[in-house]
């Protein structure tokens, strides 16, 4: 087998083949850096907008969680209060207590 060489006239050609190949490869290779750079873009805010959401959701719930314990102890506060109202009232009118009597069968059998 002969290997031919190429003729002069072709080799304009085949350079130039190959710097349209080069080229549309360059553009191919760009274009797929800008979509993928995009996407990146698109990633990274999601991610902020939902760290953001994240944050709003936790201050709204802490606040109210605080409203709600704030709640809770008035309300003990308030009992409280009125057990110590109500011991008061039953220790001003507690009578003596007959020692003849046994607490335990007060009121008559069961």
């Amino acid at each position: 087998m002969e290997v031919k060489a190429v003729p002069v006239r072709l080799r304009p050609i085949a350079t130039a083949a190959v710097f349209t190949a080069a080229v549309l490869t360059a553009g191919a290779i760009a274009h797929r850096h800008r979509t993928v750079r995009r996407a990146l873009t698109r990633e990274r805010a999601a991610s902020r907008l939902t760290a953001a959401c994240l944050h709003r959701d936790l201050a709204a719930f802490q606040t109210r969680i605080d409203g709600l314990l704030a709640e809770d102890r008035q309300r003990r506060h308030v009992l409280a209060q009125a057990d110590l109202v109500l011991d008061y009232a039953l220790a001003t009118h507690s009578t003596d207590i007959d020692p003849d009597v046994d607490p335990q069968t007060e009121g008559g059998p069961a």
